[in-house]
């Protein structure tokens, strides 16, 4: 029997092998993804931008209750220093229903300066 947090961390396992098709099954099809500055509704929308963006998570601490699984992670990406996120996880019926993420978004900006100065 697979546990909230078995079932985040598996998904985010599949995240880091790129395996977008496996990621996937850990969705409930009405998946809703939310940060500071957008919301994507939908499994296949995420799931696209998964795929266009690769990065690999490093979980550093994992938290759970009856509702949510909080994950403390760094996401490491090919352009960008590594940032250290929050995200809280909804799993209802052995599928994950939303993602929030929390995460300070100055490595980015630096990063993309860097870029376009480039």
């Amino acid at each position: 029997m697979n546990t909230k947090k078995e079932i985040v961390l598996n998904f985010i396992e599949a995240l880091n092998k790129n395996d977008f098709h496996q990621a996937k099954e850990y969705l409930n099809e009405n998946f809703v993804f939310k940060s500071r500055s957008r919301k994507r509704a939908g499994v296949d929308t995420f799931i696209e931008e998964m795929q266009s963006t690769p990065h690999t998570y490093i979980v550093r601490d994992i938290y759970s209750n009856s509702k949510y699984v909080c994950v403390i992670y760094d996401i490491q990406s090919p352009h960008q220093e590594n940032i250290t996120t929050c995200g809280l996880y909804r799993v209802r019926k052995k599928k994950i229903d939303s993602l929030t993420v929390v995460f300070d978004t100055r490595p980015i900006t630096v990063t993309q300066r860097k870029i376009i100065m480039d």
